[in-house]
């Protein structure tokens, strides 16, 4: 994570307590209910927004406390914010401002991220417990179908892909 560049500093969850005092937001991909717990104890009131986003730790995962010190964590569902930035801006205003935010992050992207497919359910099996097993390199992206059957080349029809799409390496 630290060869990225993307963070300043990265902590282990052990060490929460050590992270400097400040004006924070926490976006939660963990999803474990005790590590929520901690930062909002750590920041209390300084804590300006928090969101769960994700469940990587499905075995903390949980409600968590309800009496928890700062602002209530919200759910972030991908789905129903890009539903409700259609309705603000308009389709056309969304997927431009989207391709303006995609494609930087592709191209740096692509300097370090493989991608891995694989077909059936001996691949996705693989595939999770690979990453169950913390066995999973962080540079690769696993992109996984059930069907055994090898899907058309190029996209489907009536597909719009635009001038950046694809370029990550194969691996």
């Amino acid at each position: 994570m630290r060869e990225l560049g993307v963070y300043a500093d990265a902590v282990p969850y052990e060490e929460i307590r050590s992270l400097p005092a400040g004006r924070a937001v926490l976006v939660d991909l963990a999803g474990d209910a005790d590590l929520r717990a901690a930062v909002h104890c750590r920041y209390q009131r300084m804590l300006a927004h928090s969101c769960v986003a994700g469940a990587t730790h499905w075995q903390g995962a949980g409600p968590g406390r309800s009496d928890l010190p700062g602002p209530l964590p919200s759910f972030l569902f991908a789905p129903e914010r890009i539903a409700k930035r259609t309705r603000d801006w308009g389709r056309a205003a969304f997927e431009s401002r989207l391709a303006a935010a995609w494609n930087p992050f592709e191209r740096w992207s692509a300097g370090w991220l493989g991608i891995k497919h694989g077909r059936g359910p001996e691949a996705v099996e693989s595939a999770y417990l690979e990453v169950l097993r913390g066995e999973s390199n962080p540079a690769t992206a696993h992109v996984l179908t059930m069907s055994s059957l090898k899907a058309p080349s190029g996209p489907p029809t009536g597909a719009r892909v635009g001038p950046s799409v694809g370029s990550n390496k194969e691996e």
